[in-house]
């Protein structure tokens, strides 16, 4: 962790230097976010030593050492003057408490795990915002490269059509509407590169680079395209089972049922005693130092548990550095009987049954989630491949399309708007893309998998 901390320190002194950054994949990406994100770094330093705190909550279980110190001056007219100064060290030790000190350590232990995988949950979604920034400014990338590409063929077939005008082969309103068409294509990409570069300057924020800094976005070469990637609704099952295993918020639930019942059991064990060992030590005298030494052990017996009657017994033993001094026997209790306490174990009970209720609520929900979003990447995907069987089959026509064109048989609109038509849908396809890798990925999170990990459960 201090190696981390010393990177991201090195990083924020030198990134400033730079005014241009490429980021060549979504890894890239999440690297750069993660050295910047302070924010991620706090949150993993506070889990880490909740963690370590829970391991050390052993307080219960470990002696408890006290100390007192007292002087007395008396004078009393017509006697002699006393003195007396009294030092005092103890010791106590918890003996049995009837499993309810481990069972509090248990659950502190588990609670701080659940925290650390809720914070690994948090971390996932971290990376897949900067994922889907990432593939959206590759997406939009994309959409200004078809833009640019039709509205130049356009441009160019504008330049002919010109000279066709001055032959008198083109009537001029159609020479007019072609030029209108060009102008709207030039607009249309215009608008797109600002929203490019509107993508860019938030994605800069995403990634806490300074203003100014200018992002260079490189398309990763993946191989699981559009016609890699199977279909998902068959692998529902598994899916699903790895999801209910990996949810943090149903393990915090069960979490809080597991309480629920070791409560119950804890109060089912009412009548079991907490017995305690205590011993002390008192040095007396009076100037130091202290040399009249005399020692105590008492063995406390309390019923805290019972609330109908609260009664505690100790017995003491005193010695001195020779023999036995003293013995004692005390009795003490209190007839206040909690006339809740039937209640409250009802009220436990329906809690439990409650808990168990939501659980299998919560079960459900993950199951229909995950169904709903397999189904929905399966559609997508179907709706990408008949896409892509769709261009191939209108670049074919945009092919006859222009021979017609050279051999005066289609109009320049005629072509231009078969051109338009075809970038429409390669737009189209990029944007089934960028739906596919985002589902894809809320998939994974669901199921608590890396990026790309889906295809590890499938055998892809």
């Amino acid at each position: 962790m201090k190696r981390l901390l010393c990177s991201l320190w090195i990083f924020s002194l030198i990134l400033p230097v730079f005014s241009q950054i490429t980021v060549d994949s979504g890894e890239d990406a999440i690297a750069i976010a993660l050295q910047n994100s302070k924010n991620q770094i706090f949150q993993e330093l506070k889990v880490k030593e909740n963690m370590i705190k829970a391991r050390l909550s052993v307080k219960d279980f470990l002696p408890r050492l006290g100390f007192s110190y007292s002087e007395s001056d008396t004078v009393k007219k017509g006697m002699a003057d006393s003195r007396s100064k009294t030092l005092q060290f103890s010791l106590s030790q918890l003996v049995f408490d009837g499993g309810a000190a481990w069972n509090q350590y248990k659950v502190n232990n588990l609670q701080s795990q659940y925290e650390f995988q809720s914070y690994l949950q948090s971390l996932e979604e971290f990376k897949s915002q900067i994922l889907d920034g990432y593939n959206s400014i590759v997406m939009q990338q994309e959409v200004v490269k078809i833009k640019k590409d039709v509205k130049e063929s356009g441009f160019l077939r504008q330049e002919i059509m010109a000279k066709e005008l001055e032959l008198g082969l083109v009537r001029e309103i159609d020479y007019l509407d072609y030029i209108v068409t060009c102008r709207k294509l030039e607009q249309e990409e215009n608008l797109a590169k600002a929203e490019l570069e509107k993508q860019k300057e938030i994605f800069r924020q995403t990634l806490g680079l300074p203003f100014g800094t200018e992002i260079i976005i490189e398309k990763e070469n993946r191989g699981n395209e559009v016609g890699a990637k199977p279909f998902l609704s068959s692998y529902l099952d598994p899916l699903v089972e790895l999801t209910i295993n990996y949810s943090p918020s149903l393990k915090q639930q069960r979490l809080e049922y597991d309480n629920l019942v070791q409560q119950k059991r804890m109060n089912k064990r009412w009548f079991l005693p907490n017995l305690t060992l205590e011993g002390s030590v008192n040095l007396s005298g009076i100037d130091f130092p202290l040399r009249e030494p005399d020692f105590s052990l008492r063995l406390k017996i309390s019923f805290e548990k019972n609330n109908l009657v609260s009664l505690s017994n100790t017995t003491s033993m005193g010695f001195n550095q020779e023999k036995m001094e003293s013995l004692g026997n005390s009795v003490s209790g209190s007839l206040n009987p909690d006339i809740g306490y039937f209640s409250q174990n009802r009220l436990i009970s329906i809690s439990l049954l409650q808990k168990q209720f939501s659980l299998g609520t919560s079960e459900e929900e993950i199951r229909n989630s995950m169904r709903g979003l397999l189904l929905n990447y399966d559609t997508t995907k179907e709706n990408c491949d008949f896409s892509r069987d769709s261009v191939e089959i209108q670049e074919k026509k945009v092919s006859i399309l222009f021979q017609k064109l050279e051999n005066g048989e289609a109009t320049e609109m005629d072509y231009l708007q078969s051109l338009m038509e075809l970038a429409a849908m390669k737009i189209e396809i990029v944007e089934l893309q960028n739906n596919l890798n985002s589902l894809l990925r809320t998939i994974e999170l669901m199921a608590g998998l890396k990026s790309g990990g889906i295809y590890e459960v499938i055998g892809k």
